[in-house]
């Protein structure tokens, strides 16, 4: 019996179980009633993952949510955290944890190419995040986060075959409310977060928010000792102004923006070749073997890094570092009428990025890689539904997207290491490429009320996406972008365009996706529920770094997902016990995988299948304690992919472990003296991953698990509040994200934060 067999019949059987233990309807309801006066069950969360807010345990599809006040408790600052706390979610990094992508059920984007997005799609107040850079900001004052498993094109549109992770901020009020926070800990960490809202007038409101982060560096440089790199130096700030003359009308405008200024770019010194007895797959370098004809244990060009040099530590002979901003303008309006809503959603938002790094973090000259982005996008959605009332509930919309982006990705070789591997005519060069997206789609869905008990959904979207490709490959005789840049010739070397190149540089296509679902109430508290659902992934464009490559194999094509659902949602024991559950099941037509062979990078399409389960646990077995736990398990392949000696096989995509728990404690108590104490801790746990496709054995990284700790104190006025946490608090080691090209004899290694611990002060109004 397979593991999603086996996922399946527990979850069958554990249904059963609560179907026969869980009350009447008639109790229920007020075991629901009496819940909600004492506040001793389980949390009731809405979430708008149907494009309207119900409650979670009536959506028939996988959903996690992260409540206000469990982001408080877990003390969670930056959007990529949520990962750590959701089964099934992974985070990929890249350019030295500077661009991230989600991975959900191991389907992931690992092209450190920063235009390419990710089939996780990221939603922020209702926008669309395009930008990988773009999605990894400060996460403060913050509503919920919801996290939705596979496809969910039908209702959100383009690049959301794995799923969607979604960020919804507090909205003004007309009454005072907000509240101020800073903490201190080791790395001189600090993060400060303010907020208040009131009303201005009548019907008009506001919110104001801002936060800081700042951290020394934790991983050192050995050369310069004042230099260290992977620091945090960040501020954000988000104004929202809430407009509502009548009680059929509001408009809400959001202004946000992100500035960063860090130094990134350094890397764990990473040591590999290619196994002439393993496909030629990247390995590292044994302390016995001298693959390059240097010296025992060594790289390339003789170095081995020192003994001395502790996990964190590399000896890097260029600084590098990341600025980042990013600025946006959100208009929400709403306008309800006969029973119907109409919402508008219309943004304008400015990307700027500028990056610099030592590519193998060593003291020799032999890898420099730079990249810039400017991106502007515009997007617009209009959407009308009937409400959440009714034997039909039914939402439809249009949406139009626009971007414009510039890109400068460069690399600088040392004159030794090229004699060795020569990247291109040059020693130096430079990727200079536009492209310009466009994007529209319609899209309806409706619930069917097939019975009192029994709901059908069903819903499709057309989508059509129009992309150009300018590309411009650019030769330099200085290697390094600190050198006087002379360039070589006046003209590219190398160009892809509409112009010369036709079909290669532009993309004009449309197709559909969808959804059926059914789901059936055994009771009011026990939905199981079957679902089916294709969806899409753009096409695009790889920025390969080589003109030796095809100019056919610079696009690649769409990808579409096949997705089957059954699940379960349950609650039971007067509202103590929420438990969830749900199998899937995959089949990838053209999933765009990322393949490094050699000193070549770009996408290729190959078919996948995937399959596995999720479970996820709330229990209040007494008043004050809170008990969660979550599991997903994962069987997951990509098809013909080809190794670097020509062997053709299947391989388990880039962060997609088999296994994956997350867990947590939390436990409020009333004190004698007065206040509340509240203690807690958290367990994460993913088994053995790759971050490459290859599977190359330098890029895996074992299981591991993270535990954090923290405890809080809360006035009897409920006003003030201070706590002490450690985060990795067993400073487990550990890496975010590896690449690796052993034929370079290169490779480079992003580590994870260490312990970090300190503590935090809260005032709240």
């Amino acid at each position: 019996m397979s593991k999603a067999s086996r996922a399946l019949l527990t979850i069958t059987m554990t249904s059963l179980v609560v179907t026969v233990l869980a009350p009447p309807a008639a109790a229920a309801d007020a075991a629901a009633e009496n819940s909600d006066n004492d506040n001793s069950g389980v949390e009731q969360v809405i979430v708008t993952a149907n494009r309207r807010a119900e409650n979670l345990q009536a959506v028939p599809t996988s959903v996690s949510a992260v409540t206000s006040e469990q982001l408080k408790d877990l003390g969670v600052t930056s959007t990529t955290a949520i990962a750590q706390y959701v089964p099934g979610v992974q985070l990929m990094t890249v350019n030295a944890n500077t661009d991230n992508f989600f991975s959900i059920r191991g389907a992931t984007q690992n092209d450190y190419a920063e235009h390419e997005e990710s089939p996780v799609a990221v939603y922020m107040d209702g926008v669309y995040l395009s930008q990988a850079a773009g999605t990894g900001a400060l996460l403060f004052d913050t509503e919920r986060v919801e996290v939705l498993r596979g496809p969910q094109g039908t209702l959100f549109g383009r690049n959301a075959t794995a799923g969607l992770v979604q960020y919804i901020s507090k909205a003004p009020t007309d009454h005072p409310d907000g509240y101020f926070e800073t903490s201190y800990g080791n790395f001189n960490a600090n993060h400060t977060e303010l907020a208040f809202s009131d009303g201005i007038a009548p019907g008009l409101s506001f919110r104001i928010s801002a936060a800081s982060d700042y951290m020394d560096p934790y991983l050192k440089n050995a050369l310069y000792p004042d230099k260290g790199a992977n620091n945090s130096n960040s501020r954000a700030i988000r104004l929202q102004v809430l407009w509502e003359p009548t009680d059929g009308f509001d408009a809400n405008l959001n202004l946000h923006g992100v500035i960063l200024n860090d130094r990134g770019g350094l890397y764990k010194f990473t040591n590999v070749y290619a196994d002439p007895n393993n496909h030629f797959l990247s390995t590292y370098v044994p302390a016995n073997l001298n693959p390059w004809g240097t010296c025992d244990g060594c790289d390339i060009l003789g170095y081995k890094q020192p003994s001395s040099y502790d996990y964190y530590t590399s000896a890097a002979d260029i600084v590098g570092y990341n600025k980042e901003h990013m600025l946006g303008s959100t208009v929400t309006m709403h306008g309800r009428f006969a029973g119907l809503t109409l919402t508008s959603i219309s943004d304008f938002s400015d990307y700027y990025k500028d990056y610099n790094e030592d590519s193998e973090s060593s003291p020799q000259d032999e890898v420099e890689f730079w990249t810039s982005v400017a991106t502007k996008q515009y997007s617009q959605e209009l959407h009308i539904d009937n409400g959440g009332d009714g034997p039909v509930r039914w939402v439809a919309g249009l949406y139009y997207l626009k971007m414009a982006g510039k890109y400068v990705e460069g690399s600088g070789q040392g004159a030794d290491y090229y004699a060795l591997i020569p990247y291109g005519e040059f020693l130096g060069a430079e990727q200079r490429y536009e492209i310009d997206t466009k994007s529209w789609s319609e899209f309806a869905q409706a619930e069917f009320d097939l019975t009192k008990d029994l709901t059908l959904t069903a819903g499709g979207r057309w989508s059509t996406e129009e992309k150009e490709f300018n590309y411009n490959y650019v030769g330099q005789t200085a290697g390094f972008k600190g050198s006087p840049v002379d360039y070589s010739v006046t003209e590219p070397v190398f160009q892809i365009n509409p112009a010369l190149s036709g079909d290669a540089a532009r993309i004009h296509r449309g197709d559909w996706s969808g959804k059926v679902a059914l789901n059936y109430h055994i009771t009011q508290d026990i939905m199981p529920y079957v679902s089916w659902n294709k969806g899409l992934k753009a096409g695009g464009f790889s920025a390969a770094g080589n003109p030796t490559l095809p100019t056919a194999l610079f696009k690649f094509d769409e990808e579409k997902l096949y997705a089957w659902e059954a699940g379960v949602k349950t609650e039971g024991f007067d509202h103590r016990l929420r438990f969830n559950a749900d199998v899937f099941k995959y089949s990838y037509v053209g999933y765009q995988a990322f393949n490094t062979i050699g000193i070549l990078n770009y996408i290729t399409n190959n078919p996948g299948k995937m399959h596995g389960a999720e479970a996820e646990l709330t229990l209040v077995p007494v008043s004050g304690l809170t008990l969660r736990a979550g599991l997903a398990l994962l069987d997951a392949w990509i098809k013909n992919i080809s190794l670097p000696d020509g062997t053709v096989t299947d391989v388990r995509p880039s962060q997609a472990p088999k296994t994956n728990i997350t867990s947590s404690v939390n436990y409020s108590v009333g004190l004698p003296f007065g206040g509340t104490m509240q203690v807690g801790a958290d367990y994460s746990y993913r088994s053995l991953v790759y971050y490459s496709l290859l599977n190359d054995p330098a890029s895996r990284q074992a299981g591991y698990g993270l535990l954090n700790l923290r405890a809080e104190y809360t006035t009897p006025d409920s006003h003030w509040s201070f706590k002490l946490y450690g985060e990795n608090v067993a400073n487990k080691a550990y890496l975010n994200n590896s690449i690796v090209s052993g034929v370079s004899g290169f490779g480079q290694s992003s580590p994870g934060l260490p312990v970090t611990y300190g503590i935090r002060v809260s005032y709240h109004l």
